[in-house]
């Protein structure tokens, strides 16, 4: 057995084509108080919006590139809750929490990146969520690191699910005390 270190594997640095489910554009569906949403995108955007009227709006938007455009306005136009700043990050976690370690599906696709770095590169100029010509804070990369994290222990921890049974373990007829 030799000490050397396996060289480490190539970062994603694109959410598109076959990584494109890591994409806040991909739908799922997620809630935020007390709506549901068809993607993350669409859900972060509404998020931001001072008033309701703007947030149904762009729920309702056809698809999440509209969602983020009809967003952006609501910025141009002032219309933007005042503490957005502040909590951006965390409505975004827990947006992708319900997207990741909810949904089985996604979540085994995310632990299937490996310890892949994740990396959100765009060409939008987006250096808070991901990486802009080299440079950025790659939000959107590291909080999904950690979500594969919590995907890997769940998966290995959680008991499979029997016939029968709720998602945690239990089945039906089990005590409830």
């Amino acid at each position: 057995m030799s000490d050397e270190k396996s060289p480490p594997s190539e970062p994603i640095t694109e959410f598109r084509q076959e990584n494109r489910f890591l994409s806040n554009f991909w739908p799922c569906r997620v809630q935020y108080s007390p709506l549901w949403y068809p993607s993350v995108e669409h859900a972060y955007q509404a998020a931001k919006c001072l008033h309701s009227v703007d947030a149904l709006r762009i729920r309702e938007a056809a698809s999440a590139g509209e969602a983020k455009r009809l967003g952006n306005d609501m910025q141009t136009m002032g219309r933007v809750r005042p503490d957005w700043h502040d909590i951006k990050l965390e409505v975004m976690g827990d947006l992708l929490w319900q997207k990741f370690v909810l949904n089985r599906e996604l979540r085994a696709r995310l632990v299937a990146t490996g310890d892949r770095e994740l990396i959100e590169g765009n060409s939008h100029r987006d250096d808070y969520w991901g990486v802009y010509r080299g440079t950025g804070a790659n939000h959107l990369g590291n909080l999904l690191m950690r979500l594969r994290t919590v995907g890997r222990y769940l998966a290995e921890n959680q008991p499979s699910k029997a016939e029968g049974s709720y998602d945690d373990g239990r089945r039906p007829g089990d005590g409830d005390s």
